[in-house]
């Protein structure tokens, strides 16, 4: 299928993600799971799998990106117009469509909205977050969110970070170092260029 194909393109974060899981199952790091940024859930059914004793919140719209989101960015030079034109193909989801995937679905939360506010007062920490959103607004909110809740040895997966099309994601990360500090990072040469990020 489709999936398959785009997911053996993907290799290098699939297989990255299941030895980030191995390290934080032996080192015994607390805390739950996240994705923000979800769109059909080909990732979520991985963390999902190799997570499966976690529970597993889902942040996205399940419609979208948000049309102030796309603005700003394209006021700002921050996204290219090839990237512009996919824009409509991401409404085409549905969190039900997502869960049917996952091997655990009582293990998820679905917090459709647009985030932040989609946390809806969540208090939690998090051993592994997966931020795939694109665009430099959520971002950068996911950053602020997740990182100070983020655990000891625990991890966040940033996607797009050295994407040619997709320049707000790495603004993102450089100005929220500019409020925390330099974080610890590793690049890493999958379809998107991920960061890692860690504590």
């Amino acid at each position: 299928t489709k999936e398959i194909d785009s997911d053996q393109l993907d290799y290098c974060r699939f297989r990255e993600l299941e030895l980030l899981g191995q390290e934080i199952k032996r080192k015994q790091v607390q805390g739950q799971l996240a994705e923000v940024g979800v769109y059909k859930g080909n990732f979520a059914t991985r963390i999902a799998y190799i997570f499966p004793d976690k529970k597993l919140y889902l942040f996205d719209t399940f419609s979208g990106f948000s049309e102030n989101d796309v603005v700003w960015e394209k006021e700002h030079n921050l996204v290219t117009n090839g990237f512009l034109s996919l824009i409509p193909q991401y409404r085409d989801t549905c969190s039900e469509t997502v869960l049917k995937k996952i091997i655990h679905p009582d293990r998820c939360i679905i917090k459709q909205g647009y985030f932040p506010d989609s946390l809806d007062g969540l208090e939690d920490i998090f051993c592994f977050v997966s931020i795939d959103v694109d665009l430099y607004q959520p971002t950068f909110k996911a950053l602020q969110y997740f990182y100070p809740r983020l655990s000891r040895n625990g991890y966040i997966l940033l996607h797009d970070y050295n994407h040619d099309e997709l320049s707000g994601v790495k603004r993102a990360v450089l100005n929220y170092e500019k409020e925390v500090g330099t974080l610890i990072t590793v690049p890493i040469p999958d379809q998107c260029g991920t960061l890692i990020v860690t504590k």
